[in-house]
């Protein structure tokens, strides 16, 4: 599985990733999102209830460790 940063949850990031994730929860995982929309940062809920949502902090705060990708 891959563990994986969203980094805007846009149309391509929930459209196309996110639906990935959603048909196949044993090869993709996002473990973190990081988008300026608060509506799309909810919408991101159900890939993961975990989910660490960070938009306010500076690119170099956001530690989610373990992720095997940012995309």
């Amino acid at each position: 599985m891959i563990s994986a940063i969203l980094i805007g949850a846009g149309a391509r990031g929930m459209d196309a990733y996110g639906a990935y994730a959603l048909r196949h929860p044993e090869k993709l995982k996002f473990v973190a999102v990081a988008e300026p929309n608060e509506a799309r940062r909810s919408a991101m809920r159900p890939f993961n209830p975990s989910l660490i949502s960070k938009y306010e902090r500076e690119e170099s705060e956001l530690d989610v460790g373990g992720a095997d990708c940012a995309n």
